[in-house]
């Protein structure tokens, strides 16, 4: 009865086909380098998913550069090197009939000074948890919004099946969406229109300048906690 249920068939995501119902969700390894390479126990760690036959597997959260790396150990994807390290467990992974999709995640004003080469933490708005972070400038948004169009290149192009934006947890997009953590006056907030917009452009961006069978999913928590 089991091997006939729903849970392993197949789903299909827009033009991509995922062989059973089972999700391997990001959950934050630490077993990232000091550089944001992978070390090979990770590697491993996802491929063992696929030999499991997890119908698709999505490792720990990655930083799409460096100002919003929000762990010691966590992995990056700010550099060409960062995802060229992954291509032999893509290969794997879907030569095993997996797909692999990568969450990309600004750590935001949550942001150690000493985890991101001494810079001062940057977020949506100061956020009174995390003292010593400041707002950012128009300028920097379309950079970070820049960083994750360039870290879903960077996937597509070792053959990732898409990305997920992570917007949950107090973390960078999701501080824009929140009307508690989002206190700015200009067109990043105020409205939901405006607190959304971070995310729109983010979407409209990748999904202009990647293939259209590229996935584009979202992380968002049910509640804030505040």
């Amino acid at each position: 009865m089991l091997k006939n249920s729903i849970l392993f068939s197949p789903v299909k995501l827009g033009k991509c086909v995922i062989p059973n119902r089972f999700m391997r969700s990001a959950t934050y390894e630490g077993l990232g380098g000091t550089t944001g390479l992978p070390r090979s126990v990770l590697n491993k760690k996802i491929e063992d998913l696929a030999t499991g036959e997890v119908g698709l597997i999505v490792p720990g959260y990655v930083y799409p550069t460096i100002r919003g790396k929000a762990s010691p150990r966590q992995c990056g994807m700010s550099r060409i090197a960062d995802s060229q390290v992954w291509e032999p467990s893509v290969d794997i992974i879907h030569k095993k009939g997996s797909k692999i999709m990568f969450q990309v995640c600004h750590g935001g004003s949550r942001c150690q000074k000493n985890v991101i080469n001494g810079l001062q933490p940057i977020g949506c708005s100061p956020d009174p948890n995390f003292p010593g972070s400041r707002e950012m400038t128009n300028a920097e948004i379309e950079d970070t919004i820049d960083s994750f169009v360039q870290s879903s290149f960077r996937l597509q192009s070792i053959g990732v099946d898409g990305i997920q934006l992570h917007a949950a947890h107090g973390f960078l997009l999701s501080s824009f969406l929140s009307p508690y953590l989002n206190r700015r006056k200009d067109k990043w907030g105020g409205s939901l229109e405006n607190r959304l917009r971070i995310v729109y452009e983010i979407v409209r961006s990748i999904r202009e300048f990647t293939a259209p069978d590229f996935l584009i999913s979202i992380k968002m928590n049910g509640s804030d906690y505040v």
